[in-house]
């Protein structure tokens, strides 16, 4: 079996990210694709309280819907910042589906 973990870091704080027992057992878990792991870099680099309030219920309430919400979120986003995170979790969702999506949110958000 490949290990997925050894790959570059891009920055110290990245790297703790995905050093976490938590995003390592995700990882296994939900089978991610290495090549997918700078999408939990790079949510993961967005301050926490934005991932909450723009995350946080859109998987658990919209389901397989969320695609949809996603793309919504990206054309009526406030600025910048917030049209990237969205844009990042739609390329994950679209990879991995809601559940998964919710999943990683979830872990995101006790880091």
């Amino acid at each position: 079996m490949e290990n997925k973990f050894e790959q570059p870091a891009i920055t110290e704080n990245i790297l703790s990210v995905l050093e976490t027992d938590e995003v390592k057992k995700f990882v296994v878990s939900r089978s991610i694709n290495s090549e997918d792991f700078n999408l939990i870099e790079e949510l993961a680099t967005f301050p926490k309280d934005m991932r909450i309030v723009g995350l946080h219920n859109l998987f658990n309430m919209s389901k397989e819907n969320s695609g949809v919400d996603l793309e919504n979120s990206i054309r009526n986003a406030s600025d910048d910042k917030n049209k990237e995170m969205y844009s990042i979790a739609l390329e994950f969702f679209n990879k991995y589906g809601w559940m998964t999506s919710l999943n990683l949110v979830r872990i995101l958000e006790k880091i």
